[in-house]
């Protein structure tokens, strides 16, 4: 067998030399000696050289192993190399780009004496260096009234000094701290227990108080990031100056020869800085925008077109693209009805300046009152928005353009929005002749959805469906919506009952209902004057998140953000909603 040398981690075969055997079956060579003819003079033979001492073969030379320098490794037990994930990629790198370097890794139980040393964070000796993966998040459950905390109040709630969520005008709950597998732990001192972060949405529902710290990058629409220090970690660029929660281990190098040592904290430091959220876009959504009869008066009357939206206009203009539904017609060819409780609704083309301020970038015409001044009206409307750069959709001359997709771009991703009216399409649904709206038809949908899909990465269609003043959706939404997510709908929104209703997730999409009213005039009862901004926060094409922000209609024209109670009892029948739906078995 020939030896096998080993030299910096590849393999040598050496070939020993030896003597050529005769072959068994070859024939032997014969001598014959010379004789002189007679003709010749004999030639003395000289006398053969003495035959040479033949040397010995050479044993074959052991080729010494390269050299590799022996790093030692001590890894506080506190940690876990297999699930910690910053842990395990950290020992990763140094044994694979250490072998690279002539370093070879060795653990050791010796922490004063190891060359590097892993600890929790705040837990090393004095000179660590803290090695920084990816950012946390504490997620709560969807319906959960609490959405921000300081970062003393998240210090509290994992350290046991605030049990109950009341202690944070939250509901009566207590608090379930619980912290990834996955994780090195980021406090001290804290009972929160281990739990896979993709089984939190399970363990919430047995855990109503649940707070859980997770990464990043495990963000979705089964639970609500809670905002910290007014940061919102799934939609703002965090760093280590802004946020605090980072998935972090602490290292010390101590390695007499200096080269060896940067070495080391280079491999370990090595990409290890926070990035932008190059690919994250909000969309924001609206309820019905209706700036006819007391919001145009009242306009007319403060010559203020803008009068509706001052006090919520930051808020939309937080959207990247912000969409509504324009429940009105933006005309200067017709008069406004002298009757205060008329249902056809108007305002002149000025008002597009209130539109402007609060940053709409689309508007849906799908529904019951996009004809109210007949094709006249909604081409005049389509035409200002045009002019003031606000794209629209779900209306048209014929029904080819009332079913053209909107498209609209951020970061790279393309939404296609689709509109469409279940409540006057019988009498305003557009036809291959006639404008109006685009009619929900179902096999319409379809097709729509799966042609959408060939220009745009994310589809959303908005239907104008349900019945007004009521909480829950019918059998037909949810069919209708279930349909949508079937035929390939990202998402689905919803609107007309003037009343708030409540979400589903449905094949991992997300379905909301109705954003309820959103400038409107129906001072009449407190669910009326009830709307929402809903904020959606898209990873790329995943709607990772979402958040509900509860709007009250004041002085017949003009919503504003509300908090306290308000806020509360808002969010309390929305998710009230949701529930019923849960609760309420789909219709086979």
């Amino acid at each position: 067998m020939a030896p096998v040398l080993f030299l910096a981690g590849c393999s040598y075969l050496i070939e020993e030399e030896t003597e050529a055997e005769p072959s068994p079956t070859s024939e032997p060579e014969i001598e014959i000696e010379a004789t002189p003819t007679p003709e010749e003079e004999p030639t003395a033979t000289p006398a053969p050289d003495p035959s040479p001492t033949p040397e010995p073969t050479p044993e074959p030379t052991e080729v010494p192993e390269e050299e590799l320098e022996t790093v030692s490794l001590y890894i506080d037990s506190t940690l876990d190399v297999a699930g910690q994930t910053l842990v395990r990629e950290s020992v990763d790198r140094l044994e694979s780009l250490g072998s690279e370097l002539g370093i070879e890794i060795e653990l050791t139980s010796d922490g004063p004496s190891a060359n590097v040393a892993l600890f929790p964070r705040n837990m090393g000796p004095t000179g660590r260096t803290p090695l920084i993966g990816e950012p946390l998040i504490a997620v709560v459950r969807p319906d959960h009234l609490v959405d921000r905390v300081w970062q003393e109040q998240m210090t509290n709630l994992f350290n046991g000094t605030i049990s109950n969520w009341s202690d944070l005008g939250g509901q009566d709950r207590d608090v379930h701290p619980v912290l990834s597998q996955s994780l090195a732990m980021p406090f001290t001192d804290t009972d929160a227990v281990r739990h896979p972060h993709d089984d939190l949405v399970a363990f919430a529902a047995d855990n109503p108080g649940m707070i859980a710290l997770i990464p990043r990058s495990a963000a979705s629409i089964h639970v609500q990031s809670l905002i910290v220090d007014e940061i919102d970690p799934i939609r703002d660029e965090l760093d280590t100056d802004n946020w605090p929660l980072w998935d972090s281990i602490e290292v010390l190098v101590d390695h007499p020869d200096e080269e060896i040592h940067d070495q080391l904290l280079d491999i370990l430091m090595d990409g290890r800085e926070a990035r932008a959220h190059e690919s994250r876009s909000m969309i924001s959504v609206t309820g019905d925008v209706m700036l006819g009869r007391t919001p145009h008066r009242i306009m007319v009357e403060q010559n203020d077109w803008t009068a509706p939206f001052p006090l919520v206009a930051d808020e939309l203009q937080k959207g990247d693209l912000t969409i509504g539904n324009l429940e009105c017609a933006i005309t200067d060819s017709f008069e406004p009805p002298a009757d205060p409780t008329t249902f056809s609704f108007m305002t002149f083309t000025q008002a597009v300046e209130g539109l402007e301020l609060a940053g709409f970038h689309a508007l849906s015409g799908a529904n019951n009152h996009a004809l109210d001044f007949g094709v006249v009206g909604m081409r005049d409307t389509t035409e200002a928005l045009e002019a003031a750069g606000i794209q629209h959709f779900g209306t048209g001359d014929n029904l080819e353009q009332a079913r053209q997709p909107c498209l609209l771009e951020h970061n790279g991703v393309t939404f296609g929005f689709l509109g469409y009216d279940a409540i006057s399409m019988q009498y305003a649904g557009a036809t291959e002749e006639s404008g109006g709206v685009a009619p929900l038809v179902r096999e319409y949908v379809m097709e729509d959805i799966e042609r959408t899909r060939e220009v745009a990465d994310v589809v959303i269609p908005y239907f104008h469906w349900g019945i007004e003043y009521t909480l829950t959706p019918t059998e037909f939404d949810r069919r209708t919506a279930h349909m949508a997510v079937e035929a390939g709908a990202d998402l689905v929104l919803g609107g007309h009952p003037h009343w708030v209703q409540g979400m589903e997730i449905y094949q991992n999409r997300a379905i909301f209902y109705s954003t309820s009213n959103f400038v409107f005039d129906q001072e009449w009862s407190f669910e009326t004057k009830q709307g929402f901004v809903l904020h959606l926060i898209f990873d790329g094409t995943t709607l990772i998140g979402y958040r509900v922000v509860p709007v009250l209609i004041e002085d017949f024209h003009r919503p504003r953000i509300v908090e306290d109670d308000v806020r509360d009892t808002i969010l309390g029948r929305f998710w009230e909603s949701s529930q019923i739906i849960a609760n309420t078995p789909y219709p086979q």
